[in-house]
């Protein structure tokens, strides 16, 4: 017991597990010693709903933070126990909070968290400071159990993919035929609001940060996201050429939408199947596939699912050209709709907007005689010189006059963003072509949310499973001879009668093989420690001597799209773009893959005279030698500088970011002594191996 009263444990979260680990903790005495510490962290206030479950709370509390009325119930219980409730996130985005010093403090990282994103976090904080962690989950009346031990056991990181295990429907039911209301859901989820309100703003913020870096990162797509990718960042582009983004833009994209998807989309679909079907002489609409309708229009007298659609979809493409400050209720709606970039949420106000707009849709073109529609799972094919195309047309675009963009995070409790109020309108009009059955708001929220009901036994069931477990952790059985064989993982499922529950010893860490001759294997608890400050060269070619190896990236670890050292750029050092006799000589020929238009301007300047015509090209020539040159420069000194300054330089948010984005980045590094890095590596056959991450402590 007096093992256990000396425990420092971080909670991270307090809803239904955490309430029961609060109370397990409060009554066996833990963090109750001088110098121990329980710290609870979760931003969630509580919630009706909540309180069928989460029993440490009562219906005064709703509205007030879980975290701190969960300690001040236990603290009632137990006046002993040295707890502190925080209301911080846990995440990339709190590492000025929870530093380095506050990892290093705690004994055991104990999850009661919901979602995969902050359990991956709190994992790679446990992998890093080699720190033992509690994981369990429940779903329903199923629930499970993990404990992650340093050294030993596989992390979770290791065991788990994502959060994004989308129902399996097949992708052609989804996009030409589909016949249920989930499939409609899903599709509105997946193609609608991902694409629109995710895919796009990202890849145009992307291009708007840093287009070189972009471009790279394009190359790592297959072709069909490329595709979309290059033709959302056009429109984003033409979308700007009247001035700023304002919120009749906001609404004629959304119009754009409405008759692409809801009109266009089913025109063609009919077209090409209807041809099909005379052609073939077989009956097509058969089975499950049902002969869609298009939407109606009327500009004068929108249809009342059209004007939802418009009014949802605007809202949210607002927030992405502005943000949600400034946002009007229903008491003040904006006065300056027409001219402001805001979000509108008086409905009669928005429809004497849009009837002013006398929105028309476009002329409609039937499909190429080659047109057919694709039944299986395979992408849809792409034009390959539309890509290259659209990649020399973009590469020209010069960045600093766009305007910046936020992308969506999609989030289903929030009532303001939209989010559910768009997917529930595109849902319908999409149930109404297929003449499918629509669906509440309701509905759509539990399964685009993938809302399953929580059961209190399952929960109480899971966590005193997990309390065993801490126990043993307290006693310090993790450093024991045979650790692994004395702590269990475990699955439940209350729903079945026979083995309802199974224990089992946990999987091992598991020994990634590098082929590499000097290190043969390593597991994720492992790192390449480098202490003291070097430069990047010093590094690089450290690293090849002591694993005679190749050293081709060297990057934040888990972010390796940034490159403190890329072997590419040693080759760029010996590309040659210059002006003799006439002719432009651009060698080798890997130039024209990074600036796709030099080689147009290659063509033109070997046949054309001089003159107006010659000279644009000759300036295209000119702007690739200065980029070439200041490639060359900036590799430079970046390998010949000290890995922190790279990193500072690489990784510090830019001049066109916010301020509070770079004022946070000082506040963490002012707070480290060293960096994480990953690094790609191939062996002296030229072969792929592998190494640790980097710990490199500079100070």
């Amino acid at each position: 017991m007096d093992a256990v009263r000396k425990q420092t444990v971080f909670l991270v979260g307090c809803g239904a597990l955490g309430c029961e680990y609060m109370k397990g903790l409060s009554l066996m005495g833990a963090c109750t010693a001088p110098g121990s510490k329980l710290t609870v962290t979760d931003m969630d206030t509580i919630e009706v709903s909540n309180l069928s479950r989460q029993f440490l709370f009562r219906q005064p509390d709703v509205g007030e933070p879980k975290s701190t009325t969960a300690a001040k119930v236990v603290k009632a219980w137990n006046p002993e126990l040295q707890v502190e409730s925080l209301t911080k996130g846990v995440g990339d985005t709190s590492e000025d909070f929870f530093t380095d010093d506050f990892w290093r403090s705690l004994n055991i990282c104990w999850n009661a968290l919901d979602n995969v994103v902050a359990r991956k976090y709190t994992d790679k904080c446990c992998l890093w400071h080699g720190l033992p962690l509690l994981e369990s989950g429940t779903l329903g009346t199923k629930s499970n159990s993990d404990t992650f031990l340093p050294g030993l056991t596989q992390s979770y990181n290791d065991a788990t993919e994502s959060d994004a295990n989308e129902t399996q429907i097949a992708m052609c039911t989804l996009r030409s035929f589909p016949y249920l209301p989930l499939h409609c859901i899903e599709f509105a989820k997946q193609a609608y609001f991902s694409d629109y309100m995710e895919f796009a703003p990202q890849q145009y913020l992307s291009f708007w940060k840093d287009k070189a870096g972009f471009f790279e990162q394009l190359d790592a797509m297959g072709e069909a996201e490329q595709y979309k990718a290059l033709r959302m960042i056009k429109s984003y582009i033409a979308l700007q050429q009247a001035g700023p983004v304002d919120f009749e833009a906001c609404v004629r994209t959304a119009f754009q939408h409405y008759c692409d998807d809801f009109i266009v989309a089913i025109r063609s679909l009919v077209y090409v199947c209807d041809k099909m079907e005379a052609t073939t002489g077989k009956p097509f609409w058969t089975g499950t596939k049902r002969r869609p309708v298009e939407a109606s229009w009327d500009p004068a007298k929108p249809p009342a699912a059209a004007l939802e659609y418009l009014y949802a979809a605007s809202n949210c493409f607002a927030f992405i050209w502005k943000g949600s400050e400034g946002a009007p209720t229903e008491d003040q709606p904006s006065k300056k709709a027409k001219k402001t970039l805001q979000y509108v949420r008086n409905r009669a106000e928005f429809q004497d907007f849009v009837v002013s707009l006398n929105l028309q849709v476009p002329a409609w073109s039937p499909p190429s005689e080659e047109a057919t529609v694709n039944e299986g799972e395979e992408e849809e094919k792409v034009d390959t010189a539309a890509i290259e195309t659209m990649k020399g047309e973009l590469y020209a675009i010069e960045t600093s006059g766009l305007q910046r963009c936020e992308p969506h995070d999609f989030e289903k409790d929030d009532d303001t963003n939209f989010h559910i109020d768009f997917l529930t309108i595109s849902t319908n009009l999409r149930s109404a072509n297929y003449n499918i059955k629509l669906s509440d708001r309701a509905h759509v929220k539990v399964t685009a949310g993938r809302i399953i009901p929580a059961l209190a036994t399952t929960t109480a069931m899971i966590c005193g499973i997990v309390d065993v477990e801490f126990l043993k952790l307290a006693k310090g059985l993790h450093k024991e001879e045979g650790a692994i064989d004395k702590f269990y993982a475990a699955n439940v499922n209350l729903a079945t009668g026979l083995q309802a529950i199974n224990v089992f010893r946990p999987n091992p860490a598991i020994k990634k093989k590098t082929n590499l001759a000097s290190l043969t294997d390593f597991t994720t608890w492992d790192k390449e420690e480098i202490k003291g400050e070097i430069t990047v060269r010093e590094l690089v070619e450290g690293l090849e001597r002591k694993y005679n190896t190749v050293v081709h990236r060297l990057y934040p670890a888990g972010n390796d799209k940034i490159a403190l050292y890329d072997r590419g750029d040693v080759a760029k050092q010996n590309w040659k773009v210059a002006m003799e006799g006439g002719k432009l000589v651009v060698e080798p020929d890997a130039v024209f893959a990074a600036w796709p238009q030099l080689r147009m301007a290659a063509a033109q300047l070997a046949r054309l005279p001089e003159g107006g015509a010659r000279k644009n090209f000759e300036n295209q020539a000119q702007s690739v030698m200065r980029s070439l040159q200041s490639v060359k420069d900036t590799f430079a000194a970046r390998f010949n500088s000290k890995v922190s300054q790279t990193y500072v330089t690489m990784v510090r948010p830019g001049l066109d970011s916010k301020p509070e984005e770079q004022q946070y980045f000082d506040a963490v590094m002012g707070k480290r002594s060293y960096l994480a890095l990953g690094v790609d590596v191939k062996n002296a056959d030229g072969e792929d191996a592998d190494l640790p991450l980097i710990r490199y402590t500079f100070r």
